[in-house]
């Protein structure tokens, strides 16, 4: 059964911030019902690099390339087959429950509702911010 959400999170140059936003999101209310991806397209930052060691819970891909921030989230987009996706930038942090509460504000509205600092995307219905 696919998971909910998938979180998208391109690591190029995110060493500074990557643990504590990983951290922020594995807090979340949503719990196993969230995937994590991350993609690291040859980041110069050898920080990146040790990610998939310390959260096993992460998808990772490791690209050889640079490839941007849009190609990254798409090759993750592929690569997921969750119901909902949203992008989360190594500097944001969230609430615990902002994912929760965004999915179910599209699901009972039945259309997209905003907000700053995060979104989930249904890729059928469109945009959800908090």
């Amino acid at each position: 059964m696919p998971k909910k959400l998938a979180v998208l999170v391109s690591l190029y140059n995110g060493g500074e911030w990557i643990e504590n936003r990983l951290n922020n999101l594995f807090e979340s209310t949503l719990g196993d019902d969230m995937e994590v991806w991350c993609l690291n397209a040859d980041s110069p930052d050898e920080r990146d690099e040790t990610i998939p060691k310390k959260f096993s819970k992460i998808k990772y891909i490791r690209w050889p390339k640079r490839i941007g921030v849009y190609a990254a989230w798409n090759k993750m987009i592929d690569s997921s087959n969750s119901l909902y996706i949203t992008n989360a930038n190594v500097d944001d942090i969230v609430a615990p429950n902002c994912y929760e509460r965004l999915i179910k504000a599209l699901e009972t509205k039945g259309e997209p509702a905003g907000g700053g600092g995060g979104g989930v995307r249904n890729p059928l219905k469109g945009p959800v911010g908090c």
